[in-house]
């Protein structure tokens, strides 16, 4: 897995070094095949365990409401999900019989072992799970490149929320906004990108006037902020086709 989230990170920061605005990454199409040819190849999904920051609060439910989240809107779609608790459980059983696969100082995988078992894992969730794709979510920091606001000189809104400075919802155009981002990408067992699609999920720090404040830690990612931002970005994927 960690190779699939090496992956996930360079997407996100491919797109925000491009800087697309929110309504852009809105209108545009995630899918990287067309989306008869997604449907075609894509009835199961494995989906990976999710990637989160360590500074963010709350860290492990926010990974299980994550997983929660999109395993709830692929079965909506009529996918079979294959969850993040099985994927692990696969690549332990390879990594056992090769010993020690990550350092246990600085975490890092041995190249040749890790390839071996994520080959391995991957050949049994496609010959016991059936799985066609795997999913890889990550969540991100960095700028939120665009706000909006509810009128003219009215208050700014990030991410789908409103913007709060000194507890008053702000008014006047920050410096600069921070925040969360969730990218999911979906690759088929080649690793041939299909699906590739990243969301603003919650902003956390304002920048004005040579300061900055941080949101609350306990008002910063919320359960329904997280089921907002996997409804944007697997809301424009195809559904799957039904089983014949």
């Amino acid at each position: 897995m960690r190779r699939r989230r090496e992956i996930c990170l360079g997407a996100v920061l491919l797109c925000l070094a491009s800087s697309p605005s929110d309504a852009e990454k809105a209108s545009s199409d995630p899918h990287r095949v067309s989306r008869s040819a997604f449907a075609d190849r894509v009835r199961t999904i494995a989906l990976l365990p999710a990637r989160v920051p360590l500074s963010v609060d709350r860290r492990v439910a926010v990974r299980e409401e994550v997983h929660r989240a999109l395993s709830a809107i692929l079965k909506r779609k009529g996918y079979r999900v294959v969850d993040p608790a099985t994927v692990e459980t696969i690549e332990r059983e390879h990594a056992r019989p090769l010993g020690q696969v990550f350092d246990p100082i600085t975490g890092k995988a041995d190249p040749q072992r890790w390839d071996a078992v994520w080959k391995a894992t991957k050949e049994t969730l496609s010959s016991r799970h059936g799985v066609d794709a795997l999913l890889c979510p990550e969540l991100l920091q960095g700028e939120l490149k665009a706000y909006t606001e509810s009128l003219w000189k009215g208050t700014k809104y990030a991410a789908g929320e409103p913007l709060v400075w000194n507890g008053r919802a702000l008014k006047m155009a920050p410096d600069r906004v921070e925040g969360v981002y969730l990218s999911i990408l979906i690759e088929d067992r080649a690793a041939a990108e299909l699906y590739d699609a990243l969301t603003p999920l919650a902003w956390t720090a304002i920048y004005r006037e040579r300061a900055r404040q941080a949101r609350p830690s306990n008002e910063a990612i919320r359960a329904e902020q997280i089921n907002s931002a996997v409804t944007s970005a697997l809301d424009p994927l195809v559904d799957a086709r039904p089983t014949p």
